[in-house]
């Protein structure tokens, strides 16, 4: 526990990237994950969390990778919007990076 694992799967033609972070908590034990998809298009990219119980939890994922909302006739809320996606994905990257999924 508390030690980054990187899965390798060699029999795949496959750019993925999978970590995986065993811990526990006050609910438990839980595996935090951390998924890289590189394709011929993009990269994308998933943060989750399995708890001991089975269950399913998202956490801090990056935002507008796909493009960021413009609000027409509204420059500013589109500049806000956009500043908070920075600021979101910022503290993404602190966390992802404490925890040793990315460098």
């Amino acid at each position: 526990m508390g030690r980054v694992l990187r899965v390798v799967d060699k029999a795949a033609d496959t750019e993925e990237q999978l970590q995986v972070l065993a811990g526990k908590d006050e609910r438990g034990y839980f595996l935090d994950y951390y998924q890289i998809n590189q394709d011929r298009d993009a990269e994308t990219s998933s943060h989750h969390r399995i708890l001991e119980t089975g269950a399913y939890e998202n956490l801090e994922n990056y935002e507008g990778r796909w493009g960021r909302e413009v609000f027409p006739g509204d420059p500013a809320k589109t500049e806000a919007e956009h500043d908070r996606i920075k600021a979101h994905n910022g503290r993404v990257t602190d966390l992802l990076r404490a925890k040793g999924f990315i460098k």
